[in-house]
């Protein structure tokens, strides 16, 4: 299992929004994406494609209370800052990347984030049906529901 924070979708929202690649660049990556995403699809890699969603407001909050805390304001980069002042830029071109990167070997799920607890529990509930779909799809009998795994 490998967990990807941006990985190849860098271009088309931190890049783009910070002007370091021109349009042609950023709209060209999509193609290229696409077109990546399918041959690992094609060589058996299970996608969990994940947005973290949460509003400006709530980000702003979130920011705060880990400046505010000593142990906790290290964390906090200028960068995060910037990022946070372009949330509108992001939303725009987030918006663009979902639906222009949403397909079937590669599908988007998106984790409304502001209860952590509930993006907690939908990432898990969305990681595991996607590794029993491509169990399933594999031939292996895969048993799930409540206490599947105690009873294996």
């Amino acid at each position: 299992m490998v967990v990807f924070d941006r990985s190849w979708y860098r271009r088309v929202l931190i890049d783009r929004i910070d002007k370091r690649v021109s349009k042609r660049a950023w709209e060209g990556a999509y193609l290229d994406i696409a077109e990546f995403e399918e041959q690992l699809a094609g060589d058996g890699t299970v996608f969990v494609k994940l947005w973290l969603h949460i509003s400006r407001t709530e980000q702003a909050r979130r920011l705060k209370a880990i400046k505010s805390k000593k142990l906790t304001a290290w964390q906090i980069t200028e960068e995060d800052e910037a990022q946070h002042r372009a949330y509108d830029k992001y939303l725009v071109a987030v918006e663009e990347m979902l639906t222009r990167t949403d397909t079937p070997f590669a599908p988007w799920v998106i984790v409304e984030s502001t209860d952590k607890r509930f993006a907690q529990l939908k990432v898990l509930d969305t990681t595991i049906t996607a590794l029993e779909r491509a169990l399933g799809r594999s031939g292996v009998a895969v048993e799930s529901g409540p206490g599947a795994a105690r009873d294996a």
